[in-house]
């Protein structure tokens, strides 16, 4: 039990944090995609069509579109991707990205990303 003033803040506290957390009236409107086995195969072929040695951008925004998902599966197939380019892969790296995506940005990157590049292949990258 919380004496009145600790609970009083608490609740303050945890308002501000769920208002923050709100997206964006006017963001963009997606529906989320189903953890089924047909979308994690139709999500692994297109990771398998994109080189993981990839400008730091990319591999990026390749790791935040599919952590967007918020599929079980996710942190541990844009691993195995990551980890395809074992020369350039470094796991401190990997979870510091991983771990800083937020699905609540205004303008957040979503599996169009992903598809987006493994449209264009492994290279020469599409420029911005």
């Amino acid at each position: 039990v919380l004496p009145d003033p600790l609970l009083r803040i608490w609740e303050e506290l945890n308002a501000i944090q769920i208002t923050q957390r709100q997206p964006s009236a006017q963001g963009p409107m997606y529906v989320a995609v189903p953890e089924t086995p047909r979308q994690v195969a139709e999500v692994t072929q297109a990771l398998s069509l994109i080189d993981a040695d990839c400008p730091y951008e990319i591999w990026r925004n390749i790791i935040w579109a599919i952590l967007s998902t918020g599929w079980s599966c996710a942190e541990d197939l844009v691993y195995r991707w990551s980890a395809s380019a074992p020369h350039r892969f470094d796991e401190d790296a990997f979870w510091l990205v991983a771990n800083s995506y937020d699905p609540y940005l205004e303008n957040p990157i979503t599996l169009a990303t992903l598809f987006y590049y493994a449209k264009h292949g492994r290279q020469p990258w599409p420029v911005s």
